[in-house]
Parts: structure tokens; sequence; C-alpha cells
């Protein structure tokens, strides 16, 4: 079994006049094939949890080993839209690598979840649509999402399983890679089948009362805690959101993974979307003043 892995990750404030081009990409990481894991194997990223994950999984089931393939990842530092030009490269960039790639059995995934391009404000959901439409829906695809992400519909529609970071500030990416690893190699053994839902409140959180570990934030991620109790639900996910994205997706969302329980998906993601609409005023930012 080969699994590929795949990273494009960018936080775009559209409201910056400066947008983010090509050598930004360079500046930070532009990497194809096994440059990925001699660059990003042994650091606290996503990407670095996959490969740990993958090889844990290899280890406690030598009979079935997975083959992993890195194909591509790149990555800006937070700043403006993407431009239309510099977004097309990359996708071109990203596309080639992977149908050099091919076949594979499974892809895992990290997108960022508020990357924005002129052309395409919805850019991960963009590209995640892209990648499932060129592999087929036989194969699963696992993302991990930083939860300063504006969840889109398109983003849920191309992968069969979605696992954000649990803490802000973020301390769980390597864990949530580990995590999205474990569950490819579980579905590709055939012992789960994820089944995903998205509830998606008309709200946004501000980034002032974002903090995981203090109320109002903290309550919303015990209650997500309880509900992993159930050992039909194989992974739930906050996004908290991120307002510096002028997006239509802009706002706060829930993601439920269960074991091919679509209806216990849905109702579970209800569950957190509905506790976050009926506690809404908590959320309201309580800004310092200016002196």
């Amino acid at each position: 079994m080969r699994v590929g892995i795949i990273a494009l990750l960018h936080e775009s404030n559209t409201f910056l006049s400066s947008p983010t081009r090509w050598e930004h990409f360079q500046q930070d990481k532009l990497l194809v094939g096994e440059e990925v894991r001699e660059v990003m194997g042994n650091t606290h990223h996503e990407v670095s949890g996959f490969f740990a994950g993958l090889a844990e999984a290899n280890q406690a089931h030598p009979e079935q080993p997975i083959e992993v393939v890195p194909i591509f990842a790149a990555r800006a530092v937070p700043f403006g839209t993407i431009t239309a030009e510099t977004y097309e490269r990359l996708l071109q960039y990203l596309f080639e690598q992977l149908s050099a790639a091919l076949p594979l059995d499974g892809l895992l995934l990290a997108p960022h979840g508020a990357t924005v391009s002129e052309a395409y404000p919805d850019a991960d959901g963009y590209w995640l649509t892209r990648l499932r439409e060129t592999v087929g829906n036989e194969i699963p695809c696992i993302a991990t999402l930083d939860p300063h992400g504006n969840l889109s519909t398109a983003m849920v529609d191309a992968c069969d399983a979605i696992i954000a970071y649990r803490s802000n500030p973020h301390l769980d990416q390597l864990q949530r890679g580990r995590e999205a690893a474990l569950l490819m190699a579980a579905t590709l053994r055939g012992e789960v089948q994820p089944t995903m839902a998205a509830a998606l409140p008309p709200m946004a959180i501000n980034i002032e009362r974002q903090f995981s570990e203090q109320p109002p934030c903290k309550p919303l991620y015990e209650l997500a805690n309880r509900q992993l109790e159930d050992e039909n639900i194989l992974s739930n996910s906050i996004m908290l959101g991120f307002p510096y994205s002028d997006v239509q997706e802009m706002g706060s969302s829930i993601i439920v993974v269960t074991n091919n329980d679509p209806e216990l998906a849905a109702e579970r993601a209800t569950e957190l979307g509905t506790y976050l609409w009926q506690h809404r005023q908590e959320f309201v930012g309580q800004l310092a003043e200016i002196d």
C-alpha cells in the first residue's frame, strides 16, 4: 500500500494590500519528493506527524506495510492574498508531482484552511476538489487543518476525514498529524470506514476569544472531548475561524468523523454547533482599551 503526502499552507490576510508571491514560498518551503521528508520529517509540524504515524502503523502491523510517498510541500508565512499567477504555478507544480507519484492507495493532506488566492477565494477547497477529481473517489483522503481556517463545504466534500489542531496557541500539530496517519492506516486495513459531517453556524469568533484553555472556548472543547468517549466517534474538531480572510466561508464551524455512521456524525456536529450558537454572546471580543 502506498500513501502520498501533500501540504500546501498559507494563512491569507485579505486586508493586507501586499499580495503573497512565488518568492514568499521559496523563502519558506517549496519542497518535492524526498525533500519533504528531509526538511519536515523531524519537526513539530503535522507533516512530521504523518511520517511518525505511518511508521508506528508499520511497526504494529508489519504484515501490511505502508510505503510513504512524500510528494509536495509548500508554505509561506502569513501575508496577503496569493496572486493568481503564484497560485496557478503552485498547483501546476503540485499536480505534476502527484501525477508522477501515482498510483496511490491513500493521501494524507495538509491544507491550512484560510488560504485565499485572487482567482479562488476558497483556495483550499479548490485544490482539494481538483485533487479528488484527479485520484477519484476510491482512495481515502484524510486532511489536517489549522483551526484558524474557514471551513467550506468543498473541503468537506473532497475528504473522507478532516482533523484540526485542538489547541490555540497551536501546540499539537505533530499529534494531529499522527492521528490522521493512524486513521489512514486503520482505514486501509479495513478496520474503520470514516464518515464525516460538518456544522456551520452563522457566526464568527473574535480572535481575542479563541484561547482554547480558557472560557469561553474551554467548555466547548470539554464537550467535544466527552463526545470522543463514544468509540464510534473517530474524531471531532472545532474550527475557530479566521476573521482576517474576507471570504464567503469566513466563520466558525464543527467537524465530526465517525466509523461508518453518518447520522451520528451529523448529530454530534449539530450538538457542538448548537452549543456554539447558544453561547455566542460569550464569544464577543472583550478588547482592551487603547490606554
